[in-house]
């Protein structure tokens, strides 16, 4: 009984990485030159739990062989420094541009970040009705 599940587990298992193969070749096709990454959300002051800072480099990869200049769309939402280290400035939305260009001039790639910057709650409260539910009890089950 054991052999038939392991063969299922393995058929299984050689279906899931057969299923995978055009995907990422998919990907890789689409990744061709210097990459960027699409979005990054960003705290002013940086959130509660740390997930999300204040501070965060736009990362950037495959870029041997090219200089890259950023450009934030909106600098009162987010600034952005010579190597890509974007900084919340206020709440909002912007774009940083990374313009990479070969060492010899010959050709010029252009990517985008979809920046978001949001802030913490300050306080947190129940209304009035909801008030009077919690100090009344939850019921559970």
């Amino acid at each position: 009984m054991k052999s038939i599940f392991k063969k299922i587990a393995f058929v299984l298992a050689l279906a899931m990485v057969v299923t995978m193969m055009p995907a990422k070749a998919a990907a890789a096709a689409e990744s061709d030159g210097p990459q960027m990454y699409k979005t990054l959300k960003l705290y002013v002051g940086g959130d509660v739990t740390g997930n999300y800072p204040e501070q965060r480099y736009a990362k950037v990869w495959e870029k041997d062989g090219y200089e890259v200049e950023f450009e934030s769309s909106d600098e009162s939402v987010a600034t952005v420094y010579s190597k890509g280290y974007v900084t919340a400035v206020n709440v909002g939305s912007a774009t940083v541009t990374a313009t990479f260009t070969s060492e010899d001039g010959s050709e010029e790639v252009v990517r985008t970040c979809a920046i978001t910057v949001k802030r913490n709650a300050e306080r947190v409260g129940l209304n009035g009705e909801s008030a009077k539910k919690v100090a009344g009890g939850i019921a559970v089950g």
